[in-house]
């Protein structure tokens, strides 16, 4: 499987002490989260309900996946101090997979693969990336919607 690097972006970034890596914000290995097949919002203990998977929406969550465990959180504007971003997930290591994941009362309902830190847009279409995706989500323990089975072809 090949790991997504982070990109030149990315480096800048880290040249220019712009890097989110050493954010405060909190994200979670997504097999915490989830009870009885739902993911709970760590804040409300409520089944988590997020926006959707639009450019600049606010309220979405990022997901990326290492070694079969898929870390998530809210998404931050880079512009501002202790956010989520998709380096934060695992602190700029490679990844397998990473993009954008919506929840409604738990179960994930969306899922993409934009990153512009890893710039794996269009690689859902990769079968060894969805199968890692797949894999992850199964591992978590989390419900599904026909619609994200579809999508990563469990």
């Amino acid at each position: 499987m090949p790991y997504y690097i982070a990109a030149k972006i990315e480096r800048e970034r880290n040249q220019n002490r712009e890097n989110q890596c050493k954010s405060g914000a909190r994200s979670y290995a997504l097999r915490t989260l989830v009870e009885g097949g739902l993911a709970i919002d760590p804040l409300s203990h409520h089944p988590l309900s997020t926006s959707p998977l639009e450019r600049g929406k606010a309220g979405k969550y990022i997901y990326a996946v290492r070694n079969d465990t898929m870390r998530v959180g809210p998404d931050g504007d880079r512009s501002k101090k202790d956010v989520v971003k998709h380096e934060t997930l695992f602190r700029n290591l490679p990844v397998q997979a990473a993009g954008e994941i919506r929840f409604h009362e738990g179960a994930v309902i969306d899922i993409n693969d934009l990153s512009g830190t890893y710039l794996t847009e269009d690689e859902m279409e990769e079968e060894e990336f969805r199968r890692v995706v797949a894999e992850s989500l199964r591992e978590a323990g989390v419900a599904l919607s026909q619609d994200v089975r579809r999508r990563i072809r469990v």
